[in-house]
């Protein structure tokens, strides 16, 4: 009742004017909190979305039949493999053969450490999925 005659003498928008003013200039504290947190859950459930859906995807990728698909982490393994099978063997055959044709050119020779440390990281998760019984396909 007292909302409807505030109103009826134009009292109302100066009133939410003034609380405005001061919620500006003191602001509630467990207001400010309880909003900070609302963001942070916000947050939280988009990563938890996020993260739902890549292991979806990952359950997919595993239950492919295709070693090249489902075999131990794809892409980083794969390109771990053909950096090693050419540091290992065509770029040694490829060298001899330059020798051989007296064409003087050096085939460099890349540090592999790094490589190295991703394939056995690598090869280690797997271990680890394989102890922990992740589906896919065993090699």
């Amino acid at each position: 009742m007292s909302d409807s005659i505030v109103d009826i003498f134009g009292a109302g928008g100066v009133a939410s004017l003034i609380n405005n003013v001061v919620n500006k200039i003191w602001p509630d504290k467990t207001e400010a909190e309880k909003a900070q947190i609302a963001v942070q859950l916000q947050e939280s459930q988009l990563g938890q979305q996020l993260l739902q859906g890549q292991l979806e995807i990952n359950k997919i990728e595993a239950a492919n039949s295709n070693v090249f698909v489902s075999g131990p982490r794809p892409g980083m393994m794969w390109c771990c493999v053909l950096a090693l099978f050419n540091e290992y063997f065509l770029a040694p055959y490829a060298q001899f053969i330059a020798d051989l044709c007296h064409a003087g050119v050096k085939i460099p020779n890349p540090d592999m450490a790094p490589l190295i440390t991703i394939g056995l990281g690598l090869a280690g998760l797997r271990s680890f999925d394989i102890k922990s019984g992740a589906p896919g396909k065993r090699l």
